[in-house]
């Protein structure tokens, strides 16, 4: 067994923190002096609940660790450790950087720039639309869209980025081999073979409450920077603004209409000095990557390139997403003739490029 074997040891000790795991190294120097220590030493650490203690005694099992690693190479799994090579450099800058990430697909390199796109759960029209855009555009750019794969706006994220050719990175709140929410197994084994899903707890953790304001520092701190598309005023997406900001990334919101509630909470962020964010564009010259960026945009990162389409019904394809889209939404904001802008839908549905659903809505195809 090497260090990162203790490590993966250690990070599966139940009830231990990661609090806990980073004064046990500094106390005994490594994972694996920990593994080695007798037992009276180790139950000699007042500061720890004793059970915690008895935890770390009765986990002093080769058998146990390795049935653990057996199932991690069931699963697909690996573990990066703080110690490797490949352990996310701007991850190991924060304050309380995870001693190891627990990782199912192909981690980006830091060669990729990544950008964090979060948002409530229940979301409009208008949040899916602007995630939607920005999720996108950024992917065709070789970005990186780092997300937590939890319903509504992350969700629209990772699919949206995986519609572009991008990569994607969702932080889960459970075990890796655990999907939350159980709705979402399609979209998890898609991020899969597009990036990668990533969490610190070890396997079999269940997806509990506390766990997720824990995640959202990680999600934040893989990345140069936020964006936060959609949000009420008391979102759970305000903790990763909170994370972001200790952690000097810069934080970005998309604005919204005044009476929306759902946009209350990007309103705020904006009025108490977050960086208001309109396209693709802003969002590279923020994190000062433009012209790097706009280097790397080639035409092998845009998918469909085979359809061709005319000025008006770009216009129109762009403002229907992987949601549903109303048709007094592209009204009112495609800015073309009703009888054109009718042409335009019909002609694109007649090639299969959207599809129109019930209730005048349409959807990308």
């Amino acid at each position: 067994m090497n260090e990162r074997d203790y490590l993966i040891w250690l990070s599966s000790v139940p009830g231990l923190s990661l609090k806990r795991q980073k004064k046990m190294i500094k106390i005994f120097g490594s994972a694996h002096d920990i593994w080695t220590a007798p037992e009276k030493l180790i139950l000699m650490l007042d500061e720890f609940p004793k059970n915690i203690l008895e935890n770390i005694i009765n986990y002093k099992n080769e058998k146990k660790v390795i049935a653990y690693q057996n199932l991690m190479a069931k699963n697909k799994i690996k573990f990066i450790s703080y110690l490797d090579d490949n352990y996310p450099k701007l991850l190991k800058e924060i304050n309380d950087y995870p001693l190891g990430i627990y990782v199912l697909g192909k981690l980006p390199s830091d060669e990729y720039t990544k950008i964090s796109i979060v948002g409530s759960r229940k979301y409009t029209e208008y949040g899916a639309y602007v995630t939607h855009k920005f999720a996108y555009d950024l992917a065709k750019r070789n970005v990186v869209i780092v997300s937590g794969m939890a319903r509504g706006i992350d969700s629209v994220a990772h699919k949206s980025t995986i519609e572009a050719g991008g990569k994607t990175i969702a932080v889960l709140g459970c075990g890796l081999n655990i999907c939350y929410p159980p709705e979402n197994n399609k979209l998890r084994e898609t991020i899969i073979n597009h990036g990668c899903l990533i969490s610190e707890f070890a396997l079999g953790t269940k997806p509990l409450t506390g766990n997720f304001p824990v995640r959202n520092r990680i999600i934040s701190g893989l990345s140069k920077g936020l964006i936060v598309t959609e949000a009420n005023e008391k979102s759970g997406t305000l903790i990763t603004v909170g994370h972001a900001l200790d952690q000097g990334r810069e934080v970005m919101a998309v604005p919204g209409a005044i009476n929306n509630m759902f946009s209350q909470g990007t309103n705020y962020l904006i009025k108490q000095g977050a960086n208001l964010i309109m396209n693709c564009q802003d969002v590279l010259e923020l994190i000062g990557e433009n012209e790097k960026i706009e280097n790397n945009l080639s035409e092998k990162n845009i998918p469909n390139k085979n359809i061709l389409l005319d000025n008006e019904e770009k216009i129109i394809y762009n403002l229907i997403g992987l949601e549903q889209t109303s048709f007094d939404f592209i009204v009112a904001n495609a800015n073309l003739p009703i009888n054109k802008l009718s042409s335009c839908l019909m002609m694109l549905e007649m090639r299969g490029i959207i599809k129109k659903l019930p209730g005048q809505k349409y959807i990308r195809a």
